[in-house]
């Protein structure tokens, strides 16, 4: 079974009798609100959406809809963008979710990295990118969306990321469809962590997979209002991370 249908198995229990009360598409961003008041968000990649149309009529068509038939678009859709929309309401389901062992703290003063390691980086995560390079021996990042300098080819993961002992995956990975093809590159890795607003905190989705730590965030329902502005003017994570809580969770082995 693929994880993202595990994820959405956990999710649905959540989300049943729930229906989506608003929502609100950034540049980069899209947040959605459920009735009961939970938010949840996922990355828009620019880079997946079709080109053919600036239309997307997605949110009236969502709005006061089953929460539950709107968090399976994140299994049963080739569009990238209700895609991401089944994956923001599945994480909105997790913020209310008694999750054992979960830690009020940011990713990058958790993860250990050693002087020796060799990190790859699916996806370049800005808030841990410095700090990678402060520590460890070499860093390595891939990411589809962002090509240049320091930015290896995609092509180049199957050579590359077995040789990896610390891997970090941006969450997205669920959104553009790499995540289990990364995971399989794994083998030599000490700690996978799965990094960022678009993580799905659902440990139970994860058993048998190399995947040890994951990073998420809590998007606070007080700060809604403030949160739906900023992500419809096209505000990144980063410039939201006040009306957030980041948590990270080990997985049991």
């Amino acid at each position: 079974m693929k994880t993202t249908s595990k994820i959405l198995e956990a999710a649905l229990p959540t989300l049943a009798n729930r229906y989506v009360k608003d929502m609100v598409f950034g540049l980069s961003l899209i947040v959605v609100e459920l009735d009961d008041g939970a938010l949840g968000t996922a990355l828009l990649l620019i880079e997946e959406l079709c080109t053919c149309s600036a239309v997307y009529p997605i949110a009236v068509e969502a709005l006061g809809t089953s929460a539950a038939d709107i968090a399976n678009w994140a299994l049963h859709t080739e569009d990238a963008v209700r895609r991401a929309v089944g994956f923001a309401v599945i994480n909105a389901a997790a913020n209310y979710q008694i999750i054992p062992g979960l830690e009020i703290a940011e990713a990058r003063d958790a993860v250990q990295i050693r002087s020796s390691d060799m990190v790859g980086m699916i996806g370049n995560i800005h808030a841990l990118n410095q700090t990678v390079k402060d520590k460890a021996a070499r860093l390595i990042i891939f990411d589809r969306g962002a090509p240049g300098e320091g930015i290896e080819l995609e092509e180049r993961q199957a050579e590359l990321l077995p040789q990896c002992d610390l891997v970090l995956i941006t969450g997205s990975s669920f959104l553009n469809e790499s995540f289990e093809d990364v995971v399989s590159l794994c083998h030599h890795a000490r700690e996978l962590w799965l990094i960022g607003p678009s993580t799905p905190l659902y440990p139970q989705a994860f058993a048998g997979l190399p995947v040890t730590h994951l990073a998420g965030t809590l998007w606070l329902p007080e700060h809604k209002e403030a949160l739906f502005r900023a992500a419809s003017l096209g505000a990144a994570t980063r410039d939201v991370g006040k009306y957030t809580r980041k948590v990270t969770l080990k997985l049991e082995s």
